[in-house]
C-alpha cells in the first residue's frame, strides 16, 4: 500500500489543533498524527471561556495555543473544528454567517489552515457505533447554553434534527419536538451530553410519563461524561484520516476508554447498548410482509471533513503514462470552502515512488496420459471456484428481536462501602443584581423671612417650613429677623412694616418636588403665620431622584448556592484520576468556601454581580459495580422466566442517601431492562444450510422471537434464499424491544 501522507524523509507525524467551539467557551485539543501507524494521540488539552462572547475569539484562542505549543515544544498550523450543531445552519449545512466569519478570521489572523468541520451529534453516533458494534438507534440530545438539538438516529441514520430554545420546563420542550414526529415510535434509548444539570434531567425525563404514543416502553437515559465526548471527536477525526477506526487509531489512552465504555464501566445509570426500531422494520410473527433485501447502513454519514478524495493529474501531464512522477489530491469544495469564502480548491502535492511490477514465468505443464488428466484438473479448478464461493462469498446476518420487559421500582439497599475524599477547587458564577435603593439631591434656594412682631425675632438653624402642597425645607443656619415698625400718616391711617431677612434653606427629601418657583409661600412649622412667614425669594434648583439597582446581600447567598449547586452537579469529574467505576453520593457532598472574590460591593450599583471562590469539598465516594449488583440481588424475584439481567442493563438514580460511618444506605429509583437468555451458537446451528423459510418457522416456534431480520449475501443467485453452509458466515444479532 503507498503510502500518500508520509514526509519527506521518512517523518510520519502530523499535528493538528482540534478546536471545539460551543456557545460561550471552547475546548483545545492538541492532536498527533502517525500516519503510518494510523494512530491519534491527545497530546495536551486547555478549556477556556470566550472573554467576550466571539468578538475576541482570535485572542482567546491565541492564548490558549501559544500556551499548549510553548508547553509541548510544537507548532501548529492546522486546525479541525468540532462545532455544537446550533451553530450549523442545518438547511444550507453550512456554519451560519455570524460565527463563519469570526471563525474565518481566526484563522486567517493566526496562520491556520482549517482542514474541515464535524458536528458533535455526528462524531457521538460514530462513536456508539464502534464500541457497540452495531448502527446507533437513539435520541441525541445536546446542551449548550439556551440551545437544545435533538437527533433522532435509527439503524444508524439520522431521521430528524432540530435545534429549539430551552425553557423552564424542559420535559415540555422535549415533547413538543417528539409529538412533530406523527405515526413513529421513537428509539427509547436517549444519549444526553454537556450540561451542567444532566442527572437532573436523566431523572426528569425517567420519571416523566410520556405519551404512549411516543415509545413502545419507557425510555432509557444515558449521559455521555465529558471524557468519553471528547474521545468520540478523536474517532470520528481517524475516520475521516484513515477511512476506518481500529481500536489502535486512537492511542492507548483512548483505547483505555473505549473499552471501558463499551463494558459499561464508564456509564452509570446511563448505559444501554439496544436498537429501537419501527413496528414496519421487523417482521412480526402476526404478520409477515417482505422483508427488504439491503440492510440498513453500517456506518453514520460524516460530514465537514476534508481529507483529499479525488485524484487529479498535475497540468500537462500524461494519463496514460506508465509512470506518474507527482500527483494532486484535491480537496473537495465543501466545508473548508464554505468557511473560507474560497472558490479554489485547495491542493496538496506529493511524490509518489516509480515502480515496475515484476515478471512472473510460470513452470510448463505436460500431460503424459492426455484428455483424462485435463478433466481431472478442471474438476479440482472448479470445485476449488465453489468452494470459495461457499466460504468466503455467502454470508448472511440475523436479527432477533425480544420483548424486553422492564421493571421499574424503588428500592432501599444498605450496607453499601463509601470513603471520604477531599477536593479543592476554584469556580465562578454570575447573577442579576436584585437590590433596589433610590438616590437623587435636596433642592435648595433662598427665602426671605418676615417678621410682624414688634420685637427681633430669632429662628434657629433646621426649623422646618412647609408649603401649601405640604413639601417640607429647613433653614440652612440661624436667621435674626427686625422688628417690625409702623408710622401714621396724615389722614391718620396706621402703616406697619415688617422686618425681613433673607436665608439659605434645603428641601427636606430628594427629589424634583423640592424645585418650587419663585415667590411660592412657606410657613414655619410651629409658629403663626399672622406673625411670621416666608417667601421664595427665587426658583429652588438641584432637586433630583432616580431609582437605581444595587447588589444585595441575598445577591451573594444566591451565588455561593450556585456556586455549591454547580460543583456538586460536576463533581463526579474530580474523580478524573480514579477509577471509572467510582462515583459521588451528591446527596452527601459537603462545601466549604476558602476565599471569595464579588465583583460588586453590597448597596454598591450594579445590573449584575459575579463571584470567584475557592471551595474544599468533602466528597463521599461508592462503587457503581457494587451497587448494580446489590440492586440485581434484590430484584431477582421479579425477572421473568427464560431472561437474564445484565449490570449494564440497570438505570438508577439515588432518591436518598444515609450516611453511618463508613457504609450509607441509599433509596434507588430503578429502571431495569431484562434481555431475553438465548444461546446464539444453537441458532447459527439451526440456521447453517438450511432456507430462509425453513429458518423463519424455526425462529418463531423454536426460539420465540417477537420478530426477526434475515439478511444474505451472495455472488450466487441461486443462493440468495439459502443461509451460509459454514457457521463463521452467519452472523446472530440480539435486539430487545
Amino acid at each position: 500500500m503507498l503510502d500518500f501522507f508520509k514526509k519527506k524523509g521518512g517523518e510520519t507525524r502530523e499535528l493538528y489543533m482540534g478546536l471545539v467551539l460551543k456557545e460561550s467557551d471552547g475546548l483545545v485539543l492538541l492532536l498527533e498524527i502517525d500516519t503510518e501507524t494510523k494512530t491519534i494521540h491527545t497530546l495536551d488539552q486547555k478549556k477556556f471561556t470566550y472573554t467576550n462572547s466571539w468578538e475576541h475569539l482570535t485572542e482567546d484562542v491565541d492564548q490558549v495555543l501559544f500556551e499548549l505549543e510553548k508547553r509541548n515544544s510544537v507548532e501548529i498550523e492546522k486546525t479541525v473544528l468540532f462545532l455544537y450543531s446550533h451553530l450549523i445552519d442545518q438547511e444550507k449545512k453550512s456554519v451560519k454567517p455570524q460565527y463563519k466569519t469570526k471563525i474565518r478570521d481566526m484563522a486567517s489572523e493566526l496562520g491556520l489552515e482549517i482542514v474541515g468541520y464535524a458536528q458533535f451529534h455526528e462524531a457521538v453516533s460514530l462513536y456508539y457505533h464502534q464500541i457497540e458494534m452495531t448502527p446507533l438507534s437513539a435520541i441525541i440530545i445536546e446542551l449548550d447554553g439556551a440551545a437544545v438539538s435533538i437527533f433522532v438516529y435509527k439503524a444508524g441514520a439520522l431521521q430528524h434534527a432540530q435545534t429549539i430554545a430551552q425553557t423552564n420546563d424542559f420535559i415540555a420542550d422535549l415533547e413538543a419536538v417528539f409529538k412533530s414526529q406523527n405515526g413513529s415510535f421513537l428509539p427509547t434509548r436517549m444519549i444526553l451530553y454537556d450540561s451542567t444539570d444532566l442527572e437532573d434531567m436523566s431523572d426528569k425525563i425517567m420519571n416523566h410519563t410520556w405519551d404512549e404514543k411516543l415509545f413502545i416502553q419507557i425510555p432509557k437515559v444515558e449521559i455521555l461524561p465529558e471524557e468519553q465526548l471528547t474521545i468520540a471527536l478523536t474517532a470520528c477525526f481517524s475516520k475521516q484520516m484513515f477511512e476506518d477506526i481500529p481500536t489502535s487509531s486512537i492511542g492507548e489512552e483512548e483505547s483505555r476508554v473505549l473499552e471501558a465504555a463499551s463494558a459499561g464501566a464508564l456509564i452509570d445509570s446511563t448505559d444501554e447498548s439496544k436498537q429501537d426500531l419501527e413496528p414496519e422494520q421487523v417482521t412480526k410473527e402476526s404478520a409477515s410482509p417482505p422483508l427488504d433485501p439491503s440492510p440498513p447502513p453500517l456506518e453514520p454519514p460524516i460530514s465537514g471533513f476534508l481529507v483529499g478524495e479525488d485524484i487529479a493529474l498535475q497540468e500537462g501531464e500524461d494519463a496514460d503514462s506508465d509512470i506518474v512522477e507527482e500527483m494532486a489530491v484535491e480537496i473537495p469544495k465543501s466545508a473548508y470552502n464554505d468557511l473560507l469564502n474560497n472558490d479554489l480548491p485547495v491542493k496538496k502535492h506529493m511524490k509518489l515512488p516509480s515502480f515496475t511490477f515484476p515478471s512472473l514465468s510460470l513452470p510448463k505443464i505436460s500431460f503424459k496420459y492426455g484428455m483424462p488428466a485435463l478433466v481431472i484438473i478442471g474438476f479440482v479448478l472448479i470445485f476449488i471456484s465453489l468452494f470459495s464461493l461457499f466460504y468466503l462469498f455467502h454470508k448472511a446476518t440475523i436479527t432477533l428481536y425480544y420483548k424486553t420487559p422492564t421493571i421499574v421500582k424503588d428500592v432501599v439497599i444498605g450496607g453499601i462501602a463509601v470513603e471520604k475524599m477531599t477536593k479543592q477547587t476554584s469556580d465562578s458564577e454570575k447573577v442579576n443584581a436584585t437590590g433596589k435603593n433610590t438616590i437623587g439631591e435636596k433642592a435648595k434656594g433662598e427665602i426671605t423671612v418676615y417678621n410682624l412682631e414688634k420685637q427681633e425675632k430669632t429662628i434657629k438653624k433646621g426649623t422646618m417650613l412647609k408649603t401649601d402642597a405640604g413639601v417640607a425645607f429647613t433653614l440652612d443656619s440661624d436667621v435674626k429677623v427686625a422688628s417690625a415698625s409702623s408710622s401714621t400718616t396724615s389722614g391718620g391711617d396706621v402703616t406697619i412694616v415688617t422686618g425681613k431677612q433673607k436665608v439659605n434653606s434645603t428641601a427636606s427629601e430628594i427629589g424634583e418636588t423640592g424645585n418650587i418657583s419663585k415667590d411660592t409661600k412657606l410657613t414655619f412649622d410651629g409658629i403663626n403665620s399672622d406673625v411670621q412667614r416666608a417667601i421664595a425669594f427665587a426658583t429652588f434648583t438641584g432637586g433630583s431622584k432616580k431609582n437605581i439597582t444595587t447588589v444585595s446581600r441575598n445577591d451573594y447567598d444566591l451565588l455561593k448556592k450556585k456556586v455549591v449547586s454547580k460543583i456538586t452537579s460536576q463533581a463526579n469529574s474530580l474523580l478524573k484520576d480514579s477509577s471509572p467505576n467510582k462515583k459521588v453520593l451528591t446527596q452527601l457532598i459537603q462545601t466549604k468556601f476558602i476565599s471569595e472574590a464579588y465583583s460588586s460591593e453590597v448597596g454598591e450599583e450594579a445590573t449584575d454581580v459575579s463571584l470567584n471562590a475557592k471551595v474544599d469539598v468533602l466528597l463521599y465516594i461508592y462503587d457503581v459495580v457494587q451497587v448494580r449488583d446489590r440492586i440485581k440481588s434484590t430484584i431477582t424475584d421479579v425477572i421473568p422466566q427464560n431472561y437474564k439481567l445484565e449490570s449494564s442493563k440497570i438505570l438508577y438514580s439515588v432518591k436518598k442517601a444515609v450516611q453511618k460511618d463508613t457504609k450509607v444506605t441509599l433509596t434507588l429509583h430503578i429502571v431495569a431492562s431484562p434481555e431475553y437468555d438465548i444461546d446464539t451458537k444453537k441458532v447459527v446451528v439451526a440456521a447453517r444450510g438450511t432456507s430462509q423459510v425453513a429458518l423463519e418457522d424455526s425462529l418463531k416456534n423454536i426460539f420465540h422471537t417477537s420478530g426477526y431480520q434475515i439478511s444474505i449475501d451472495s455472488v450466487l443467485p441461486f443462493l440468495k434464499n439459502r443461509l451460509p453452509f459454514f457457521e463463521k458466515n452467519i452472523t446472530v444479532a440480539i435486539v430487545s424491544e
